[in-house]
């Protein structure tokens, strides 16, 4: 697990802890969670993600889509308070002050089950299947309105956002804890997980080839094994938008026959591949992309859609 410090800064107290950024809301980031009973019963992923930016009453505001609310906009002050703005009254309501201090309360609106909230701690450690994040706000919702409902805790991790919340529900507590999360399209957290994509580097071709990449991905603690039936490794093709394959990548080549393996991870492997498209009639089409590992079937495929324009 990843123990996340803040610039070394944690440690200097709640002046500087004002000073963090505890709900990122550029546009495009993206927050994954795992919500579950305790002992992990019933499992459901839960993605909030930021849309975009909209203007209201003078306010540029985040609109922000997952939440168990619905779609909400929200925007943070200087001050660190987090508001969501209703377009149907056109008035503001609090949804965290994340510069409370310890010991602190305020009045909030984030849940309709909740109109108080405490600052329990300012500088815990948020354990989730994505890391361990120090500095976190952990905040508490005493005398929920409603019985079986409302939330009991959250926990926001500095330049993360929400890293988890436990809600009461009549099955008993709920928890979502942070998988994964993007933000600025930089910063990525994860917990331990295998993937494999496609990427292109345009969506729409008027010239020039199309590059393309396929990238396998592992944070598991043990490397993936591939076996290849020869000297090939990958390959493509391109389908048109009824479906005839008018490109394929190997078409023509010939490879070492000789059975081959390699390991990849913990880390990233890539394989790139330069396509023509000369010869391609404007239209849709689709690229096909795979590991050409033993089995009747690809164990690692993508697939991605583009345009050639006139």
């Amino acid at each position: 697990m990843r123990l996340l410090t803040v610039a070394g800064l944690v440690s200097v107290g709640a002046v500087w802890a004002q000073q963090f950024d505890f709900f990122p809301l550029q546009t495009g980031n993206q927050w994954i969670y795992r919500s579950s009973f305790d002992g992990g019963r019933n499992p459901a992923m839960v993605t909030v993600e930021v849309l975009r930016q909209e203007l209201a009453n003078g306010q540029t505001y985040s609109v922000v889509r997952g939440f168990s609310e619905g779609i909400v906009m929200l925007r943070i002050s200087e001050e660190g308070v987090l508001y969501r703005f209703d377009p149907g009254t056109g008035q503001e309501t609090v949804w965290a002050e994340f510069q409370t201090a310890a010991g602190g309360t305020y009045r909030t609106e984030i849940n309709p089950c909740n109109r108080q909230a405490r600052m329990e701690s300012r500088n815990e450690v948020a354990r989730t299947p994505a890391g361990e994040f120090s500095g976190s706000l952990l905040i508490r919702y005493p005398g929920a309105n409603c019985a079986d409902a409302g939330l009991e805790t959250e926990m926001y991790a500095p330049f993360v956002g929400l890293v988890r919340r436990v809600s009461q529900t009549i099955a008993g507590p709920r928890t979502m804890a942070l998988t994964y999360a993007r933000i600025s399209d930089v910063t990525v957290f994860s917990e331990p997980e295998l993937t494999f994509s496609l990427t292109l580097d345009r969506a729409v071709y008027t010239s020039g080839p199309v590059q393309a990449r396929l990238t396998l991905r592992s944070t598991q603690g043990r490397p993936v094994d591939l076996r290849f039936r020869d000297g090939q490794r990958y390959d493509f093709r391109i389908r048109s938008e009824s479906g005839e394959e008018v490109y394929r990548w190997s078409a023509g080549m010939f490879f070492i026959a000789a059975l081959g393996s390699e390991q990849v991870g913990p880390g990233e492997r890539h394989w790139t591949v330069t396509i023509p498209i000369t010869g391609l009639a404007a239209g849709n089409y689709t690229i096909e992309g795979w590991l050409t590992t033993l089995g009747e079937r690809p164990r690692f495929s993508a697939s991605s859609g583009f345009e050639i324009a006139p």
